[in-house]
């Protein structure tokens, strides 16, 4: 089994785009601590291979993230730097943010907009297509039919 985590050492590591953006990693140069991989562009690899570990100067700060947690019928409840949300048809939403990210990470989860249980289902979300400051938003019951959801979004720069 492989140790991951110490307690002295703090880094940043950057993973793929097919995955999460970014990840704190306690020890990144320690004994079987997840590694960066240059080769695939800075992929992690947790196998502790032979792979050269991210200096810390790779580990460049990033904006607090932003998000908006957004109603059924595409109001926005709260958030942080985010302008304004839009229910664009049936589960099909857009929200803008304060800046352009293009260059970011979104991550969306189907939820309630206060407190109770939140009903399942599928969301997805893509940059916005002619909005550089927009996040397009498309919510799905569990069989997969377009439906309105709450929903979370987070991005993370």
């Amino acid at each position: 089994m492989h140790r991951i985590f110490t307690r002295r050492r703090t880094g940043i590591a950057s993973l793929g785009a097919a995955g999460l953006v970014t990840a704190a990693l306690a020890g990144v140069l320690g004994a079987g601590a997840a590694q960066a991989d240059p080769a695939s562009g800075g992929n992690v690899a947790g196998d502790g291979s032979s792979r050269a570990a991210a200096p810390a100067a790779i580990a460049a700060p990033f904006d607090d993230p932003r998000f908006a947690v957004v109603s059924p019928n595409g109001t926005l409840v709260r958030g942080r730097n985010a302008v304004s949300a839009f229910r664009l048809a049936a589960g099909n939403y857009e929200v803008i943010f304060d800046r352009d990210i293009r260059n970011c990470a979104f991550v969306g989860t189907a939820g309630s907009t206060g407190g109770g249980n939140p009903q399942g289902g599928q969301i997805a979300v893509a940059q916005r297509s002619g909005n550089v400051n927009g996040v397009y938003v498309d919510t799905r019951d569990s069989q997969g039919f377009t439906i309105d959801r709450g929903f979370h979004l987070v991005v993370v720069c």
